[in-house]
């Protein structure tokens, strides 16, 4: 809601902020591929040899320490398209799944461009644990809001 505030009343986020989003969505990418595929784990769903292979290598990754550039957005595409992991997201009621894990999955490769930026609709879909108090003040007409996000 912090964030939904700040777009509406504050005029939205500069660039340095933008950019600061950038490594979580990257962390969000790669914790999204590990829950699934532990999630065909607790689910008993059935990998093939090579969705095994897979799995092995990428629950390995530290989701904080790993950065997301190109082959790792293929390995994580690889596991999102899989029959194993399909059926898992098939049954995401039944796992610790964020809400935004179609979208994240649907746009790595744009996540390990170079270039990239993240956008509004990014901002908006990443998953951020939030550490100690955040705070944003905003006015709508004469009343002075403050937001305490904890």
């Amino acid at each position: 809601v912090a964030k939904q505030m700040k777009i509406i009343h504050l005029k939205g986020f500069t660039q340095a902020e933008l950019l600061g989003y950038k490594p979580i969505l990257h962390s969000n990418a790669i914790e999204i591929s590990q829950i699934l595929l532990e999630g065909c784990d607790e689910l008993a769903i059935e990998m093939t040899p090579d969705e095994k292979a897979l799995s092995d290598k990428v629950k390995q990754y530290s989701s904080i320490e790993t950065v997301l550039d190109e082959n790792l957005a293929k390995e994580l595409q690889q596991v999102w398209e899989s029959a194993a992991v399909k059926t898992a997201y098939q049954r995401r009621s039944e796992l610790q799944l964020p809400s935004s894990a179609s979208y994240v999955m649907d746009n790595l490769a744009r996540f390990a461009g170079a270039d990239f930026v993240p956008n509004t609709e990014d901002v908006l879909r990443c998953r951020a644990r939030t550490t100690g108090i955040h705070e944003i003040g905003f006015d709508v007409k004469d009343l002075h809001f403050r937001m305490v996000d904890v």
